[in-house]
């Protein structure tokens, strides 16, 4: 990505019942890995990752 071009920005929300898999999709996301042992998360997880699409700079946040 050239310097000084604009970075776009996505904001995706999961929302669901309680040990339905929203942070399983959001770290299996960022980080590639699954956890089978499942422990809850309360409040809420904040990840993102970079990525660049023809030549545009994303950043999507989970």
């Amino acid at each position: 990505m050239a310097p000084g071009s604009k970075k776009y920005n996505f904001k995706v929300i999961f929302l669901g019942d309680a040990a339905d898999g929203k942070t399983t999709i959001a770290v299996k996301h960022v980080t590639a890995t699954f956890r089978e042992n499942y422990v809850p998360s309360l409040g809420g997880n904040i990840t993102s990752r970079d990525y660049s699409v023809e030549g545009k700079g994303i950043i999507l946040m989970t």
